[in-house]
């Protein structure tokens, strides 16, 4: 095993406690809000992350069964028009890159 100098080894660890740091800091919303999401009644105000007991009927009042599938089957029915809107504005997207790149490099010269 190779032998690394004490400040690249502590440069090392640093750099992975900041980005664990910077990951949870970036997941805590997403996972407060599907634990606040699945409490119900009185254990709504509990301060845990994730309920002991997960109800759906706050998502099930949110979503009528009926619109979930009228939006499942909309989504399937458009899928050769969205496919085109997407690949329009990957087009879009590259040409502003690309042109935003040659500014760069006039500017830079």
């Amino acid at each position: 095993m190779k032998k690394y100098p004490l400040d690249i080894a502590a440069y090392y660890v640093l750099s992975v406690l900041v980005l664990v740091l910077v990951l949870v800091v970036a997941l805590f919303p997403f996972v407060y809000m599907v634990g606040t999401s699945l409490k119900h009644g009185e254990v709504l105000f509990d301060t845990s992350l994730l309920p002991s007991r997960p109800s759906l009927d706050k998502l099930r009042a949110a979503v009528p069964r009926s619109t979930v599938r009228r939006l499942f089957a909309q989504f399937c029915a458009d899928r050769g028009r969205r496919s085109r809107i997407i690949t329009r504005c990957v087009r879009a997207r590259r040409v502003c890159a690309r042109s935003a790149g040659y500014r760069f490099a006039v500017v830079a010269c």
